[in-house]
């Protein structure tokens, strides 16, 4: 029994397949100022694995993604700064690419190894924006707010407007360090979330704050 069970265990292992795809990707935003333009990118590190066949430790079959870097930040004004986030910033690619000769639908494989070898500029559309926040307070976590990517003058002033995002495929480095440099609290508040929170929970009183947390501006937090 033992040995059968074995068997089949070796046998599910063999079974399983995984195609791993990885790029590096740059986000650049600019936004234009009373004082002029201001623009700052984030290179992230995007990774999807597409696994066939049966997995053991209940592994799902399909396609996986994740992602590694941190945030952009942008310093609009003095001490004032706007955060692109970054969740949903690893499906950028499949979002913004679209006049790759291969889609995801039709053909992961080829669609994957398509982004790898692409290099052109993309205008990012503005319904695919991640999400953007700040800070009434940079030093307070729980002064967070949400950013109308159409409307930065509401929270910033006449004048600032939100210019437009491009997408590239680079083999440039990760960046890591920005985001921590203005957030000096992140390791502090690690694993909690930007309300003190463990967890994330529709009883909080501040929603923003209590969906957030370190990793929402760095992967790098955790690590």
């Amino acid at each position: 029994m033992i040995k059968r069970s074995l068997s089949i265990l070796g046998l599910l292992i063999l079974t399983a397949c995984s195609d791993v795809y990885s790029w590096r990707q740059k986000l650049t935003v600019t936004v234009l100022t009373p004082d002029g333009p201001v623009v700052a990118m984030s290179v992230t590190e995007v990774t999807y694995t597409e696994t066939d066949g049966f997995l053991v430790f209940h592994e799902a079959r399909g396609v996986r993604s994740r992602i590694s870097g941190e945030a952009v930040v942008l310093e609009v004004a003095p001490d004032r700064y706007l955060f692109v986030m970054l969740d949903g910033v690893e499906k950028l690619a499949l979002k913004t690419f679209e006049q790759l000769p291969y889609t995801y639908e039709l053909g992961f494989k080829q669609w994957a190894r398509s982004v790898q070898r692409y290099r052109e500029v993309v205008a990012v559309p503005q319904e695919d924006y991640p999400e953007m926040v700040t800070f009434d307070d940079i030093n307070t976590p729980t002064s967070v707010r949400l950013v109308d990517p159409t409307n930065l003058s509401d929270v910033f002033g006449a004048g600032y407007v939100l210019e437009g995002m491009t997408l590239q495929i680079v083999k440039e480095p990760v960046t890591q360090g920005k985001v921590e440099s203005v957030l000096n609290w992140l390791y502090q508040i690690w694993p909690y979330t930007l309300d003190g929170r463990r967890i994330e929970t529709i009883e909080a009183e501040n929603r923003l704050a209590n969906s957030l947390s370190a990793n929402s501006f760095s992967t790098e937090i955790s690590n």
